[in-house]
């Protein structure tokens, strides 16, 4: 359908009622990881979003244009503000849980035609998922919730808990953004829904 095909069996898949899909394009092969989720409306009824979570927004927008009736959600924190700017109805991601007032700013700012408010808020989040990937996003995150009072608990393997050395740029950039340790409040600006993927938008 649409000249999507599905993977080989023997792709690994995570413990979610999810299909993936890949399609060939001339010239080289890519790999595009689109998840149905499938919910309970508020009557009961079946509930079907997409959520898109490759790095392509050429791949996005072609996706966003076939079934315009549909809700996309996208999955890349670091490229939220394209997403959101080619009409993406949300985002699920994991850097939401510590900053999800960032990307509801985003949404904010991309709505009133404010591109330059929106890329100092993409850039401010780019900027802790550039530490988080250096220290490792799991274990970063866990670290900067046990932190500031969210209690998340360890990591679990194959995860490990980085070195008290290795975690100083992050309890640095905590620190100049408002999240000392044990500040967790209403106050800081942090809403915790799910932890690792929450969604927001519609």
């Amino acid at each position: 359908r649409h000249g999507l095909n599905r993977l080989p069996r023997g792709t690994r898949t995570r413990k979610v009622h999810t299909k993936r899909y890949q399609k060939q394009v001339p010239g080289h092969h890519i790999q595009m990881d689109v998840k149905f989720l499938t919910f309970k409306g508020k009557q009961g009824e079946k509930v079907r979003r997409f959520q898109y979570t490759a790095s392509d927004l050429f791949q996005f927008n072609r996706l966003r244009s076939i079934r315009p009736d549909r809700q996309f959600f996208f999955g890349t924190d670091e490229m939220f503000l394209g997403a959101t700017a080619l009409g993406s109805d949300g985002g699920i991601g994991s850097t939401y849980n510590l900053i999800g007032y960032v990307y509801v700013g985003i949404e904010d700012a991309v709505s009133r035609n404010g591109i330059e408010s929106a890329r100092k808020l993409q850039n401010k989040a780019n900027e802790l998922i550039s530490i988080l990937i250096s220290v490792g996003v799991i274990a970063g995150l866990k670290h900067s919730l046990n932190r500031i009072g969210v209690p998340v608990g360890p990591c679990r393997a194959p995860f490990r808990t980085p070195a008290p050395e290795v975690l100083t740029k992050l309890d640095a950039w905590l620190d100049l953004n408002g999240y000392a340790a044990n500040s967790f409040g209403w106050s800081c600006g942090v809403r915790i829904l799910v932890f690792f993927e929450i969604e927001i938008g519609a």
